[in-house]
């Protein structure tokens, strides 16, 4: 302790000038110390704690990533594997299949039904389709039957795997105890 208090004393004693020039040179001296030591110490564990805060980012995402999968698994489950669209001629014999074996087994009459191509929104399920386009068939079905076969005909066509739902059901009063039903529904198929 004495030293530092002798040092101090000394130079107290030295003009005003050379007070000054010691005090710049330490000054100096103890931010080359800093820039030349310490700094890239510091910086390099900065570089070590920010690595180590991605990994820490990177597992916790990774978990949330699991707790939604576990959310989901239950429906992915109860929904089953997704098959890739069929192309449009196959969509379009898949309909006429499921028409045609309508026809055969149920007893309807004044049957009549129409097939108009529709273009889904670019980018729908691009990541299962790659680079072809989504395109949708819909399928106008007018008939005449009684309404037991009506409703048998209409859990049918929700039964189909060729059909992804039905848009619209509309059912009138016909003569003779039956009714008229209007039916839309839609297949997707993969457009070229």
């Amino acid at each position: 302790m004495s030293i530092f208090v002798n040092a101090i004393q000394s130079l107290r004693q030295q003009p005003r000038a050379i007070q000054w020039s010691i005090i710049a040179a330490l000054g100096i001296a103890l931010f080359l110390i800093w820039d030349q030591g310490i700094a890239p110490i510091t910086q390099s564990w900065k570089y070590k704690a920010d690595a180590i805060q991605a990994k820490v980012q990177q597992v916790n995402s990774s978990a949330e990533l699991i707790q939604k999968f576990d959310a989901l698994k239950d429906k992915i489950s109860g929904i089953g594997p997704i098959d890739l669209p069929s192309s449009e001629f196959q969509g379009r014999q898949a309909i006429q299949k499921v028409i045609n074996n309508l026809l055969k087994d149920h007893v309807i009459s004044q049957q009549r039904f129409g097939i108009s191509e529709g273009r889904m929104r670019r980018g729908t399920l691009a990541s299962v389709t790659g680079a072809k386009r989504l395109e949708s068939l819909k399928v106008d079905l007018d008939f005449v039957s009684t309404p037991q076969e009506s409703i048998k005909i209409i859990a049918t066509l929700e039964s189909s795997p060729e059909i992804e739902f039905i848009n619209t059901v509309r059912m009138t009063k016909a003569p003779n105890k039956k009714v008229k039903v209007k039916l839309t529904f839609e297949t997707w198929v993969l457009g070229s």
